[in-house]
Parts: structure tokens; C-alpha cells; sequence
């Protein structure tokens, strides 16, 4: 069922890259079948989030954002949930009773779709053509909060591929006629 919850679509990417200069790509995360908000239930554990990756034709990561780091999604990913806080507004997310707010919510309305973006430039080591790929991934609770409960390693979070795109993208060349241009 979660993976014909959602859809993941490319709005935005340049047709060709250079070295040195700033990227832009823009990605639709779209909340196609859920019924209710994306994702649902309680909200100090479930998450939906963009692992965005760039590789090089050597199998070289030149960029990265949305990978797990100690437990948890690593900070700038691109997620949608239901962020809980205290009377203090600090960010509560294992003794889910000392919560009396909701700092943010991020899901996505059903019908509706959130859009992100991705701001990134490569230096002139990688080689080409790049592959951007954008996995969206779901867990009901992160490795930490379980760790927290039941223990360190003593059970490990599944976690769910709702989707995925990727695409190849060319190198510009940087040869004098190029330049020229």
C-alpha cells in the first residue's frame, strides 16, 4: 500500500552540467493514494523523506542528501512529518508525554503534492555523464526512538522504497569552442 501512496517526479534539472557552476533541481513528491495525510498515524515516529544522490560514471558520490546518519534522517533532508515540542519549543521525540505543541508539520494533504529543491555544484574530478537519483523512503519510527525503547540493536526499522526516478545527465564540454559560444 505505501508504494501506490505516492508519486516522485523530476519538475525541474538542466539538460547539461559544468563544473564549478550551481545546479538546480526541483523534485514533486505527490500524496496519489493515501486517502489521508502523508504520512499518517502517530507522529513521533513516522517519516516520508528524499534521499537524493548524484554519482559519477566512476560510481563516485558527488552529492548527497537524505541519508540515515546516528538513527535519524541527517539534518537538511527533505521529509514530511509531524515534528512534536515541548512547553520550552525544544523538539521532543522519544517521551512523546512531555509534548503540548506541534512545532511543524510537513505531511501532505491528500491530493496534494510538495515540492523541493536541490542546490548543489561538482568540481572538475567527476566524470561524466552523472546520474541524479531521488529515492522516497517511509519508516514508522526512526532507529534512534526504537533504539531508545528496546535497546541498541536489539531490532532494526524497516524501511520502505515508496518510489524512486533517477536520470543521466551530460557533462558540458570545456573545450575553447565551447567557451567561446
Amino acid at each position: 500500500m505505501l508504494r501506490s501512496a505516492a508519486t516522485i517526479e523530476f519538475l525541474e534539472s538542466p539538460p547539461r552540467i559544468r563544473s564549478g557552476e550551481p545546479i538546480k533541481v526541483s523534485l514533486r513528491v505527490s500524496n496519489t493514494g493515501a486517502g489521508h495525510k502523508l504520512p499518517t498515524g502517530f507522529p513521533e515516529g513516522r517519516e516520508v523523506w528524499v534521499d537524493f544522490k548524484v554519482v559519477d560514471s566512476d560510481g563516485r558520490e558527488v552529492y548527497r542528501l537524505g541519508a540515515i546518519r546516528d538513527g535519524h534522517t541527517e539534518e537538511g533532508t527533505k521529509s514530511f512529518k509531524a515534528t512534536l515540542g515541548n512547553s520550552k519549543g525544544e523538539v521532543v521525540d522519544v517521551n512523546v508525554w512531555e509534548a503540548d505543541r506541534l512545532l511543524s508539520d510537513t505531511r501532505i494533504l491528500p491530493n496534494g503534492h510538495a515540492d523541493v529543491e536541490y542546490a548543489f555544484a561538482v568540481d572538475g574530478r567527476v566524470r561524466g555523464p552523472l546520474l541524479i537519483r531521488a529515492d522516497l523512503y517511509y519508516w514508522a519510527a526512526s532507529q534512534h526512538f526504537v533504539d531508545e525503547l528496546l535497546g541498541k540493536g536489539k531490532m532494526t526499522v524497516d524501511i520502505v522504497r515508496m518510489g524512486s526516478v533517477s536520470k543521466e545527465i551530460q557533462l558540458a564540454s570545456t573545450n575553447s569552442t565551447e567557451r567561446g559560444r
